[in-house]
């Protein structure tokens, strides 16, 4: 609004132009969270950056091009259209701002007469578009640890693997009371609980770790304890052999080392 108004009534408000810088600072900000939002989470792609900016861009301006030379066509001068379509290609090109501050269209008298003069502005933000992502690519990738990145992209960015391991279900009831001797009692309604109802807990979590695994195949592996300690149907507290719960949210001696082969199966698909 500064800079409409500035143009409107450069009287009224003479540091309206200011609007523009403004506007620079905001969508460099915007844009530099975005980007590295995409790299701790290992989505940025340089060509979908691009083509963001395409599809954002190019069809008003191809508007505005088009209308400003048929309009210059239809009310203007013969002699100003040949300049006004230089104007249009060199915003097409995004070197509007250079051809202006060469030929001082910015100050001049005539300013008025150039209806595409604010292609400046739009050049110099897409020419930051064009080198900003392939900067900040080149200092994050290298030193992600000391920027906002995810553990796991921490990790992998320095050469590591990870092995993300889904928790063991928390049972909803004491498991020593399960272990009554002489009988075992794994099989009574109350020492175990529904799979599904497990699977339901878990939804979220397993998700997420899915997809932190889809976008590191070769480097981040899965290891779910869950489907040893349950079957299809219950998750119980313990095995005909031992219990595999300590208590209801922690494993036995016996329990852990079933996990631990989990999750050395798991390590052991990363390995060459």
């Amino acid at each position: 609004m500064s800079v409409v108004a500035f143009h409107a009534f450069p009287a009224f408000l003479p540091g309206g132009f200011v609007g523009v810088d403004v506007f620079f600072v905001i969508s460099g900000f915007l844009i530099t969270g975005i980007l590295l939002k995409e790299h701790a989470t290992g989505t940025f792609s340089v060509m979908r950056f691009y083509e963001r900016r395409v599809r954002r861009f190019f069809p008003a301006l191809s508007v505005v091009l088009v209308a400003t030379v048929l309009g210059a066509f239809a009310f203007g001068y013969p002699s100003t259209v040949a300049s006004m379509a230089k104007h249009g290609a060199a915003g097409r090109v995004l070197g509007h701002q250079r051809r202006s501050l060469a030929r001082g269209w910015l100050l001049d008298t005539g300013s008025h007469l150039k209806p595409l003069l604010h292609l400046w502005s739009l050049g110099v933000e897409e020419q930051f578009y064009l080198v900003w992502p392939l900067l900040l690519a080149a200092v994050v990738r290298p030193w992600c640890p000391a920027l906002r990145c995810s553990p796991v992209e921490r990790l992998v960015a320095v050469g590591k693997r990870v092995v993300l391991v889904i928790d063991v279900p928390e049972l909803p009831f004491e498991p020593k009371h399960c272990f009554v001797r002489p009988r075992i009692r794994l099989a009574e309604q109350h020492c175990r609980v529904s799979a599904s109802e497990v699977a339901f807990r878990q939804s979220a979590i397993r998700a997420i770790i899915a997809d932190i695994a889809a976008m590191h195949p070769t480097t981040v592996a899965v290891a779910d304890p869950t489907a040893v300690l349950c079957d299809l149907d219950f998750c119980g507290a313990g095995t005909a052999v031992a219990p595999t719960y300590r208590d209801s949210h922690h494993l036995s001696l016996h329990g852990s080392v079933i996990a631990a082969k989990v999750i050395l199966q798991a390590e052991r698909r990363l390995l060459p």
